[in-house]
C-alpha cells in the first residue's frame, strides 16, 4: 500500500522535459534547441521548446540568438535597441 501512495505521488509531479519561450518581438524565429531542430516561435507568441543550448534565427535571416534554457525555465526573446536579447524571466 505504501508503494501505491509513493508512486501516485510521483505520477503527480510535473515532468519538465522543455521550457516556455515567449517572443515579445516583431519577428518570426527557427530555433534549435536541445535535440530538436527548425521549432517556430512566432511573432508574440508564448511556445514549448526543447531545453538545452539555443540557437536561433529570425525567419528573414536578419536576426539571430543564442543562450540556454532549462528544463521547466520561463525565457523571453525581445529587442532592445536593435539587438536581440534571450533573458530568463520569472
Amino acid at each position: 500500500m505504501k508503494l501505491f501512495a509513493v508512486c501516485a505521488v510521483l505520477l503527480a509531479l510535473p515532468a519538465f522535459a522543455d521550457c516556455t519561450v515567449r517572443n515579445d518581438t516583431r519577428y518570426d524565429f527557427d530555433v534549435d534547441s536541445g535535440a530538436a531542430t527548425k521549432q517556430a516561435v512566432a511573432s508574440h507568441a508564448k511556445v514549448q521548446i526543447a531545453s538545452g543550448k539555443i540557437v536561433g534565427k529570425s525567419k528573414k535571416g536578419n536576426k539571430q540568438l543564442s543562450g540556454n534554457c532549462k528544463d521547466g525555465e520561463n525565457i523571453q526573446i525581445k529587442e532592445e535597441r536593435g539587438t536581440i536579447m534571450l533573458m530568463s524571466v520569472e
